[in-house]
């Protein structure tokens, strides 16, 4: 017991000093924490900072998940990792059409075209749509 405790230690540690493939693992379990906290937000009322961690959540899986760092992502970038990836271009396309979205509304405070539980749920379908995509590549 004490040889099998010590090697499960062993693994758990060389596990832990991944730190690529530690974001790798959890990428969609912190997705799934912003994208909680932008539903929080969202029903609090606060426009602005919902579509701030909505965007968040969503650069941040990207970032995670395509193993690019925060600076260097764009939509260019991740648009190219992704199709590498074998992404569908629908797939794609609702992506970026969130961003958009997001964007238009946190920068021009134009939201009347958009609604922002539907947003939401889209986010939450295509993190998880990606999640599987991404898994299998």
């Amino acid at each position: 017991l004490f040889i099998a405790l010590f090697m499960l230690r062993e693994k758990m540690v060389r596990q832990n000093a991944d730190v690529a493939g530690m974001r790798l693992r959890k990428a969609d379990k912190y997705a799934r924490k912003r994208l909680r906290k932008s539903e929080a937000l969202l029903k609090q009322g606060k426009d602005a900072a919902f579509y701030e961690e909505l965007l968040g959540a969503i650069w941040g899986y990207l970032s995670d998940k395509l193993k690019l760092p925060m600076a260097s992502l764009s939509k260019d970038s991740a648009r190219s990792l992704l199709v590498a990836r074998a992404v569908d271009d629908e797939t794609i396309g609702r992506l970026f059409s969130i961003i958009d979205a997001c964007d238009m509304a946190r920068y021009s405070g134009i939201t009347a075209n958009y609604e922002k539980s539907g947003l939401y749920r889209e986010a939450l379908t295509l993190i998880t749509l990606l999640h599987q995509k991404l898994k299998k590549v």
